[in-house]
């Protein structure tokens, strides 16, 4: 299928917006079986023109499609992904895609990048900022020529984790000097209050006048609220309720629970294991941010497939958990 050759700027006499967007939608549709929405489309046309964008939706609608799209029209093009995470996107509708972290990089990862055989590459803030040979390559004017853009992906985490945390967040400015201006940064987050976003712009150089923002809402019609009283933050009985009566997996609810710290997260599993019978134990499990890599997935996995039920979590649950039927329980 040909798909016409989208000009790199807006002042090319030949760019003509219907033609881009009707060959964004028609190569998504090929290679993903599924039509783009029109703000997607409206994202996507406008990391073309160049124009950063910050997108504010929930989980699972579909924010990192937009970034995907121009991939797929242009195969010699790259994209950034800054993401908090150390894990590969599963779906990138075929793209050829990397994870570059320390535990990834060497020196095949490093040839393999230099000569361009990756189009989607995601990495995180301290090894795009403190790596002396990464960020080397992402400041080659070689690389300039290829880059969409630079997608920020949980760009709260800016403002949430850019202190003692992960200071590396707050350093995210640096991004901007290694490439040119005309290099849009795409940031993403399904929650960004107005002081969070107005920090997430200061800190990412991003010209609300001269951006494309987009807030779709988070609101879930299937997530509700309920507030119970409890003698103290560590009185792990408060959640009894959960798991009490379960005599089957289907007793239990499909649900994230959320806690503040790891070892919160390790109590609250050991308080399940103590209530549920022998049979059911298996059906709750524990995320958090010192589970291994492979646990990590297995994890997910399980939780994704049905077989664990209830999934006690950190805030690196919110980021990684996707369920077509979750209910949360805070």
């Amino acid at each position: 299928m040909f798909h016409p050759l989208i000009p790199p700027t807006p002042y090319h006499e030949r760019y003509c917006s219907e033609t881009t967007r009707h060959s964004l939608s028609a190569i998504c549709e090929a290679r993903t079986g599924r039509k783009p929405y029109p703000w997607q489309l409206d994202c996507a046309e406008a990391l073309i023109l160049g124009i950063d964008c910050i997108i504010l939706a929930g989980t699972g609608f579909g924010k990192t499609l937009p970034f995907t799209i121009p991939s797929l029209l242009h195969p010699n093009k790259i994209t950034i992904v800054i993401s908090p995470l150390n894990a590969l996107e599963e779906d990138q509708a075929g793209l050829k895609a990397a994870v570059v972290n320390h535990e990834t990089f060497d020196k095949k990862l490093y040839k393999e990048l230099k000569n361009m055989n990756y189009q989607v590459i995601f990495t995180s803030p301290e090894m795009a900022l403190k790596n002396n040979q990464f960020n080397s390559l992402l400041a080659m004017p070689a690389y300039h020529k290829h880059m969409i853009g630079i997608v920020v992906d949980e760009a709260h985490c800016i403002s949430q984790w850019g202190g003692d945390f992960r200071p590396a967040y707050s350093e995210l400015d640096k991004l901007r000097s290694f490439v040119p201006l005309n290099i849009p940064i795409y940031a993403t987050s399904a929650t960004m209050s107005p002081p969070v976003l107005a920090e997430v712009r200061r800190i990412l150089h991003i010209n609300p006048v001269e951006s494309f923002y987009l807030n779709l809402g988070n609101n879930r019609c299937n997530v509700t609220q309920e507030c119970r009283i409890i003698p103290n933050a560590t009185d792990t009985s408060a959640l009894d309720f959960v798991y009490e009566g379960a005599e089957s997996a289907d007793d239990l609810p499909c649900a994230l629970i959320f806690v503040n710290k790891v070892l919160d997260s390790q109590l609250v599993w050991r308080r399940s294991q103590e209530i549920l019978p022998t049979h059911l134990q298996n059906s709750v499990d524990y995320l958090n941010a010192r589970r291994s890599s492979p646990s990590k997935k297995l994890v997910l996995q399980r939780f994704q497939d049905g077989q664990t039920r209830v999934l006690i979590v950190t805030e690196i649950g919110g980021m990684v958990c996707l369920h077509p039927v979750h209910q949360h329980q805070q």
